[in-house]
């Protein structure tokens, strides 16, 4: 055993993984063998294995929080007391020592831990998944953000570069909290330390409040408690905010069409704001470039002067937007998928935005890793094959383009329907 100790953990919907190192190899041993024998049944010491899957327990948190008690100078057990304490009693997971699983690896312990849940065959569930993934997994590498808490980027002060200006300190300040998605969207997660206080003002002056007023009827509808908490959304002739209930104002218009009872089939609601739809795609590519690695940046420097306002697209690829209606999201979820090969019939990048019910797949424009644009439906059409596992959703899609770079006054068509339950 060398001076160093991997774990990871993996639920269904969750996972952590830390390192143990010591100059001693023994402790290194010690500790090893000392974190696994808190898990009922994982150590056999008879046929000196080690059962990876295992099932939390009220013995399994009773061991964990001594064990925690016991080993102040490792804050990180804390966390891992945390991750247990999430899982339901009985809820399996995996303790897997010595590595990290790889994204194909991760795909089947997922389907090894749904088949269980639902009593499912492993083998069938992990061939549909296959099916759907497997040439996916071969071309990109998927990264998920947003579901559990990361600070993205340098924690020295002294040595931070602003990601979209460039400029670093002690030229620029970096003393606000920049949130890697807009915290008025829910985000509670993700901290970027690489933006300015300088950008971070600018943005939220420019582009973020056009893809805010865009989700506002979500935002309220569904709840999401951004700063400040929850907010109320109204316009010239409407009001809508929830307090214990939902509640809706509205000034009726000669416009709005009616049935025979007088019941409203289509109300129009005038913001009484102006947006610029490229800033909603904008904003969304920015967060994106908020929570990739650094190393990346370098691929997306007329995506960043995009972003910025100093360079002009005048055409962008349609997003896909999907509606969903089985679960609420209530922290915004964003995946991003980085090509792996050299082909150039698929994007670079590509984003998904999981908001409340919607998720917003969008190809990330400009990158110097793209010799073709996605615009033209041909090219379209070939990355769409390639993210085939969305065809088979179960749930409404709509191409929309956002490349129109003028101000517009915003307003939103609601299609009514009468429920008498």
């Amino acid at each position: 055993m060398s001076n160093e100790c991997h774990f990871m953990l993996k639920a269904l919907n969750d996972s952590i993984s830390f390192k143990m190192n010591s100059t001693e190899q023994s402790d290194v041993e010690s500790f090893f063998y000392a974190f696994l024998t808190l898990f009922p049944g994982v150590m056999d010491f008879e046929t000196k294995k080690i059962h990876c899957f295992t099932s939390n327990s009220a013995e399994l948190c009773r061991n964990l929080q001594e064990f925690v008690r016991d080993h102040p100078e490792m804050p990180i057990l804390r966390a891992i007391e945390a991750f247990i304490r999430r899982l339901e009693e009985g809820e399996a997971f995996f303790i897997i020592p010595g590595f990290v699983p790889d994204q194909k690896e991760s795909l089947r312990l997922a389907n090894y831990l749904k088949a269980q849940l639902e009593n499912k065959s492993f083998e069938e569930l992990n061939q549909q998944t296959e099916s759907l993934f497997k040439d996916l997994m071969d071309s990109y590498e998927i990264n998920v953000f947003g579901d559990k808490r990361k600070i993205i980027g340098e924690k020295k002060r002294e040595n931070k570069v602003c990601r979209f200006c460039g400029k670093s300190f002690p030229e620029v300040r970096f003393d606000k909290k920049a949130h890697a998605i807009s915290e008025a969207l829910g985000n509670k997660t993700l901290v970027l330390t690489e933006e300015c206080d300088d950008c971070n003002w600018r943005f939220s002056q420019t582009i973020e409040p056009d893809l805010i007023d865009y989700l506002s009827i979500y935002r309220t509808f569904y709840g999401i408690r951004g700063k400040g908490g929850t907010k109320e959304f109204k316009g010239k002739n409407f009001k809508f905010f929830k307090g214990e209930n939902l509640e809706f104002h509205y000034d009726a218009d000669a416009k709005d069409s009616e049935d025979e009872d007088g019941f409203p089939k289509e109300i129009n609601l005038d913001s009484g704001r102006e947006i610029v739809q490229q800033n909603i795609y904008r904003s969304l590519v920015k967060f994106v470039m908020s929570v990739i690695d650094k190393s990346e940046l370098v691929h997306f420097k007329d995506t960043i002067d995009w972003i910025n306002g100093t360079l002009e697209l005048t055409q962008l690829p349609k997003i896909a937007v999907f509606t969903f209606y089985d679960k609420l999201v209530e922290q915004p979820i964003l995946t991003t998928y980085t090509r792996t090969d050299e082909s150039q019939s698929y994007p670079y990048m590509v984003g998904e935005f999981h908001f409340v019910f919607n998720k917003y797949i969008f190809i990330i424009p400009a990158s110097s890793m793209d010799d073709e644009t996605y615009i033209s439906k041909a090219s379209y059409e070939s990355f769409w094959k390639k993210f085939k596992h969305f065809d088979k959703l179960t749930a409404h899609v709509d191409f929309r383009d956002f490349s129109d770079n003028v101000c517009r006054s915003f307003n939103i068509k609601l299609n009514m329907k009468r429920n008498d339950k």
